[in-house]
């Protein structure tokens, strides 16, 4: 031994320039010029040891030189090589740099940066604080396993353990089963914040969605070009603390999730349509959600859904969602797929004709296609745009001039928006609603003629505005409606006088029959005349006279102008006397029957013709002078007066003016009943 122990010193003085290389160890040295078996040179494993034979003089050394490299011919330990390596193929290896371990000693895989923490007998493994460690040598390295380490989570995996495996079990779950819910430590338990609601997730266990995959919570390596183990080290998931990230079903329908309860598959919110209200959940990772009971869908929809958020209320769920089973409260095979995946799927269309079909007026439905139009009013409604909503709850529209109401006429408002309940709803009066003023709902307010209906298998309506005289109310007259199942309106001619009497007795109505004094001509101041002998007299010839009728007033509701079940009318014809001419009836183009307001509407007045010839010269008079013409002279076969004016109005306060039926000078109010002052249109009698 030439130097001593300590290394400064030189123990045996012989063996010093001695003119030999004197070289004691337990190694050799060969005669040549290199060493074998020195721990200097060698790859620093405990055993078996792995030397390199250097010649003195020789190259210069690399790291490679003792440790290997990281292809598959290193000398380095294969736990070494799941790390280091390269070369991937059947292999979990990630390519990590040296100092991701050993950065107490290099600064990266080809520089030694503490020359004194190198060949120094201790193998120094220092995790960097990046990856979870505390650049303390060994002090996450014991007992031969990594421990609070970012890379192995809550594991404490044994060096040189099996790394056979190759995909995302490596580290969680198992090999037999990666989505086993197993954190990185083994652990199992629901209650381990680790494992949590991961196999709730991962397996779908409860039965109502398919499995969550990872990238919905989660950065998963397998969603870049390559294999797991290639792009391990993607940013956020390993090099820092659980990131959450939110994949296309978890912010689907336009939410930004900030945590899992904003998701869109735990925020009831954010569900299509807004259908799904605060249920009130408070989520807890640790604690399971599901029960495998109806309580699973009230934790977001409501079981039954909460009818202010627009869905039916009621928990036959399978009737218009098909992947829902027949029992209501778990999904098919195929079905559950289709929930909790982003959309909302219904059956038939989405329509409300899914459960009111187009042929509603059958069985059950009693009279429905006499009231309603389905093409309009639900044909087109879409049940995820929100139910049927007040859009067109109250709008009435009209085929062949008769009324096609919309469902809240007979429905109360809450079924617009939470249907159905339990049981028929019908609801006539309008109290605790606001329909507008063009529902015919709106006049169902009549105190004390509260609008009724009868149940079972006859049902009729009672005080509704609908089938009434449509008279102001306090005045209005009801009629008793038909039987909804197999009840209808009369079709022979007889229907207006259903609802107002034919011919009607309200106001004025008495006063305006037939023709301008078709029955009574004031004569001096003796009285009145007699009704001249024949109709053509005073009135029914068109060459010389107008039938004054319903189409007079009510131009846009009816044109036809005879009327042969007008009781007046028929005293005379009766097919005998005079011939009959036809019945009355609605305008097929007409939208103002039932539309809950008196609709005044002239005809076309210029034209009209008068056989009520009172005076015999009238350009003396100027009431008739302005408002009549008269031709062919003074009651001749021929004669007949024609109105001028033809722009009447009728005002808000019930009265008439500018009418030449009235001489254009009176204003008559159409509530005070008959005038029996010829004064009133006359200035000038005879």
């Amino acid at each position: 031994m030439t130097v001593n122990a300590d290394d400064r010193s030189i123990a045996d003085k012989r063996q010093h320039i001695n003119g030999t290389r004197d070289v004691d160890l337990a190694a050799t040295y060969g005669g040549g010029t290199d060493c074998s078996a020195v721990y200097c040179h060698s790859d620093g494993l405990a055993t078996p040891v792995a030397y390199t034979n250097p010649t003195w003089g020789g190259a210069a050394m690399t790291c490679t030189s003792c440790h290997g490299g990281a292809g598959t011919t290193t000398t380095l330990s294969a736990t070494h090589l799941a790390h280091i390596g390269t070369d991937v193929s059947g292999t979990s290896q990630f390519g990590y740099s040296c100092e991701r371990c050993h950065s107490a000693t290099v600064t990266n895989s080809t520089t030694i940066g503490t020359a004194a923490n190198h060949v120094d007998q201790l193998r120094q493994v220092t995790v960097t604080a990046a990856d979870g460690g505390d650049d303390a040598v060994n002090s996450n390295f014991t007992s031969n396993s990594c421990a609070t380490t970012n890379c192995h989570g809550s594991a404490s995996p044994t060096w040189g353990a099996s790394t056979t495996s190759s995909d995302c079990s490596l580290c969680h779950g198992m090999a037999a089963d990666p989505t086993d819910g197993r954190d990185t430590n083994g652990d199992t338990a629901n209650t381990d914040t680790e494992v949590g609601a991961h196999v709730a997730h991962l397996n779908a266990a409860s039965g109502i969605s398919a499995a969550i995959t990872c990238n919905q919570c989660h950065v998963d390596p397998k969603d870049t070009a390559g294999t797991y183990v290639q792009n391990v080290n993607t940013a956020g998931h390993m090099d820092c603390a659980t990131v959450l990230t939110w994949g296309g079903i978890a912010s689907a329908n336009g939410t930004t999730p900030t945590s899992c309860a904003t998701t869109y598959c735990h925020d009831s919110s954010a569900i299509g349509n807004g259908w799904g209200g605060d249920e009130g959940i408070a989520l807890d990772w640790a604690t399971p959600m599901m029960a495998g009971n109806v309580n699973d869908c009230d934790n977001c929809h409501g079981y039954p859904p909460t009818p202010a958020n627009g869905h039916p209320n009621n928990t036959n769920c399978n009737a218009c969602h098909d992947n829902v089973d027949t029992d209501n409260v778990s999904f098919t095979l195929a079905g559950k797929a289709l929930h909790v995946d982003g959309a909302v799927y219904t059956s038939g269309g989405d329509t409300c004709t899914d459960c009111h079909n187009a042929d509603i007026d059958g069985g059950k439905n009693g009279v429905h296609a006499s009231h309603t139009d389905v093409a309009t009013f639900l044909g087109t409604k879409s049940i995820t745009a929100g139910d049927y909503g007040t859009n067109g709850w109250y709008t009435t529209t009209w085929v062949n001039g008769a009324p096609m109401f919309g469902c809240g006429e007979c429905h109360p408002a809450g079924e617009g928006t939470g249907h159905p309940t339990a049981g028929l709803n019908v609801d006539l009066d309008p109290t605790g609603e606001t329909p507008p003023a063009t529902s015919p709902k709106s006049k169902n307010t009549e105190t004390p003629d509260t609008p009724t209906y009868t149940s079972g298998s006859s049902v009729t309506c009672s005080n509704i505005y609908c089938h009434s005289d449509a008279q102001a109310a306090g005045s209005r007259n009801y009629a008793l409606t038909p039987n909804w199942y197999g009840g209808a309106l009369p079709t022979d001619g007889t229907e207006c006088a259903s609802c107002h009497n034919n011919a009607p007795s309200s106001g004025t109505h008495g006063s305006h029959l037939v023709g301008i004094h078709y029955e009574t001509l004031y004569s001096g101041t003796a009285g009145l005349m007699a009704s001249g002998g024949t109709g053509a007299a005073a009135h029914g010839n068109a060459a010389t006279s107008d039938t004054i009728g319903c189409q007079t007033c009510h131009n846009d509701t009816v044109t036809v102008e005879f009327n042969d079940q007008n009781s007046v009318c028929a005293t005379c014809h009766d097919g005998g006397t005079a011939a009959l001419q036809g019945n009355m009836a609605i305008d097929t183009t007409g939208s103002t029957h039932v539309n809950a307001q008196a609709d005044v509407a002239f005809d076309t007045l210029t034209g009209y013709k008068s056989r009520a010839q009172v005076r015999d010269d009238i350009t003396t008079v100027t009431e008739l002078n302005d408002n009549w013409t008269r031709t062919d002279g003074y009651k001749a076969s021929t004669s007949f007066d024609q109105m001028k004016v033809a722009a009447p109005t009728y005002e808000a306060d019930s009265s008439c003016s500018s009418v030449s039926c009235h001489n254009g000078i009176a204003t008559p109010t159409w509530d005070t009943g008959a005038v029996a002052d010829c004064t009133v249109c006359h200035t000038k009698l005879p």
